[in-house]
């Protein structure tokens, strides 16, 4: 027998340790559980060639078995791995809650993304951009707001969640950017500014201390402030900058201040290019005529402004990250061109920084963006980023864009939506608080989402009556009946063993299964048996044509009809009643000695409630259960039994003669 301990690290990784000894495999999770140890006991015999292989389940469970690698395949011959026999053991664990954060993130997602399932693809090509540009806007408002409730909560994962979800809407900008919100003639040098103010913020934090400083121009960030200013398109505050030094309305400054308050506003056309060529000439003829010799400072400033690359690359580290580098020096040499030419001075900015090897996950997927290799970003975004929340999203939006020339969607984004959505849909399934949710995307992934739906629902644990009649309703609005029925299945044999037998019924009911009933049905006459009453006699005497389901539920509620016609004085019904759930083999054997003992008050009316015939009827039971052992002939209740029946047939007998004649 060996001893296996499971151990779960914060990496989300599983470690098998077998009887002390580390057993070599590793098993990545898909949950939020930081550290789990579980013991479990895998039957096996010691050799040394053995080793413990594992499959994974659904979700929240692996296998566990031991396999020979000492064994020859015996197909080749060769060695291999094979079942060593033994045991095998399935190992579950609970899956960790979601933060407040991912949950808020997961809920207002979803609204948008039911949306833009019944978003119109049959309307014009420009309309459709624009419907799903704006519901792509929506999908980084909800990791806006999922930050911003990040930002005022205390955990201690304030910052790591933080900077996930600020590498999420980068992500997601970029690709809306370059992907959905497609500009005529491709320019989207504005949109990229605009992007790059938004994440690279350090000149903004900078901005903040050197304009709180007594000597604003000796803080040792100032140059580097207006400089930042400059290089991300905001010539108004680096121009507020220049004013706070005590060399402003010298001739140098005056100057520089002059070029930076004539920039021409980004356009497009012919126009916009002749202007900013005439600016960047008077920019290159004060730079080169000696306007600002005397200061170095603003020598660098304005051979920013001419678009100087030796200056851009001895800035790279201020930038501090490749994109920010592409975006600042395009803008200041070719602010006109068109997304495919930034794609070439993205693999120079790249190089600056020391080439693709040194780009970080992150940096690859906005590269991929960039370079609208849409296979490679969402393959990034799925290895890198957690629980599978941008792929799936980001592939349903990219999937509707329209086909045009140059752009059209890749054949395989279509499959490989609905692989992610599934994933994402299964994981959302395995949370406690967004099981929910998982539907709203396996319902758009066809045949495989359904199947895995189904699944999922199964697995799910119904904690709660109001639990599983979620569960329930879910199943059976989607067809699922199989689901519906097992969950039913669950939910009764608990209320069983709980000893709640009229619940027990309930649930029975609703799953159709007529193998639970039977045995509820069963318990409950044995109870009355062994008690002589009913548990639960409302809800049996309410079935109606739910007792139908089952041969012992009818005899259930057949034998409750006796008892009430008995109590109304209706005791010729009553007693035929009595007589036909024998005959028709409906009472379990078990019970006859019970209805005939229900049938000897009626024996002993005048005039006889049985007729002849019922009473041979009777009768007949009674010499069954003799043969059978199941009557003891020496009892009294057997001897009194037996004369009833006589006098009873006697009296039929001589009742129906005086009528017949």
């Amino acid at each position: 027998m060996d001893i296996l301990v499971l151990s779960w690290t914060a990496t989300k990784n599983l470690i098998i340790a077998r009887n002390t000894q580390v057993v070599p495999v590793q098993f990545s999770m898909e949950d939020d559980t930081t550290r789990c140890d579980v013991m479990v006991s895998l039957p096996m015999p010691t050799h040394q060639r053995l080793n413990i292989n594992f499959s994974h389940g659904c979700q929240n469970n692996v296998v566990l078995h031991a396999v020979d690698f000492g064994a020859k395949d015996t197909d080749s011959g060769q060695p291999g791995g094979a079942p060593a026999g033994g045991g095998v053991r399935e190992v579950f664990w609970s899956p960790s809650e979601w933060p407040g954060w991912w949950r808020q993130l997961a809920s207002e997602s979803a609204g948008v993304f039911s949306d833009l399932q019944s978003c119109d693809a049959g309307q014009g090509e420009a309309a459709l951009r624009l419907s799903l540009l704006k519901l792509s806007r929506r999908y980084r408002s909800c990791l806006r707001a999922s930050m911003e409730t990040v930002t005022a909560s205390d955990e201690e994962d304030a910052d790591t969640h933080r900077q996930l979800l600020n590498s999420m809407e980068m992500v997601w900008n970029l690709s809306e950017i370059v992907l959905v919100d497609q500009k005529r003639g491709g320019v989207v040098l504005g949109q990229l500014l605009d992007w790059v103010r938004q994440h690279a913020t350090q000149f903004d934090k900078s901005a903040a201390a050197v304009t709180e400083a007594e000597m604003p121009e000796k803080h040792p960030d100032y140059w580097n402030t207006v400089y930042g200013m400059v290089l991300q398109g905001r010539q108004a505050a680096a121009r507020k900058l220049l004013r706070l030094h005590s060399g402003f309305g010298t001739d140098p400054f005056v100057s520089a201040d002059e070029l930076l308050r004539k920039v021409p506003p980004l356009a497009e056309g012919a126009d916009f290019e002749l202007r900013w060529r005439h600016w960047q000439a008077q920019c290159v003829l004060r730079l080169e005529s000696g306007e600002f010799g005397y200061s170095p400072r603003l020598q660098t400033l304005v051979k920013i402004l001419c678009g100087d690359a030796v200056t851009f690359e001895d800035l790279y580290q201020e930038m501090g990250s490749w994109y920010h580098l592409m975006v600042s020096y395009t803008l200041y040499s070719r602010p006109w061109v068109g997304i495919f030419e930034l794609r070439h001075a993205a693999e120079d900015s790249i190089e600056v920084f020391g080439g693709p090897s040194q780009l970080s996950a992150l940096d690859q997927m906005l590269q991929a963006a960039l370079d609208g290799d849409i296979h490679k970003l969402l393959k990034t975004a799925q290895a890198t980023l957690p629980d599978g929340w941008l792929t799936a999203h980001l592939a349903d939006l990219l999937c509707r864009l329209p086909d045009i020339s140059g752009a059209g969607r890749p054949s395989f984004l279509s499959e490989l939506r609905h692989h992610l959505l599934v994933e994402y849909g299964s994981a959302l399934c395995a949370s406690r608080s967004l099981w929910q949710l998982g539907a709203v995307y396996l319902d758009q992934c066809g045949a495989p989402g359904r199947a895995r739906l189904a699944l999922l629902l199964e697995r799910l644990d119904p904690r709660t009556d109001r639990r599983a009649r979620k569960i329930i309703q879910m199943a059976e609005s989607r067809g699922l009946s199989a689901v519906a029925s097992s969950v039913a299945q669950v939910m009764g044999r608990r209320a069983m063993a709980a000893g709640q037998l009229g619940t027990a019924l309930a649930w029975a009911l609703r799953s159709d299964c007529s193998a639970l009933a039977s045995q509820l049905a069963d318990t409950l006459v044995k109870q009355y048996t062994s008690s002589g009453r009913f548990a639960s006699a409302d809800f049996v005497d309410n079935l109606g044509s739910s007792m139908l389901k089952s041969d012992r539920l009818m005899f259930l509620g057949k034998y409750r009809e006796f008892h009430r016609l008995y109590e109304e004085d209706s005791l010729q019904e009553a007693a035929s009643l009595l007589v036909t759930l024998m005959t028709s083999q409906l009472a379990p054997k078990y019970f006859w000695r019970t209805l005939l003992t229900d049938a000897l008050p009626l024996l002993e009316l005048q005039p006889p409630a049985f007729s002849t015939a019922q009473t041979y009827d009777l009768m007949a039971c009674v010499e069954q259960l003799r043969r059978s052992g199941d009557l003891d002939e020496s009892s009294e209740e057997v001897r009194l039994l037996r004369q009833a029946l006589a006098d009873n047939l006697w009296r039929a007998s001589i009742a129906e003669d005086s009528v017949a004649s």
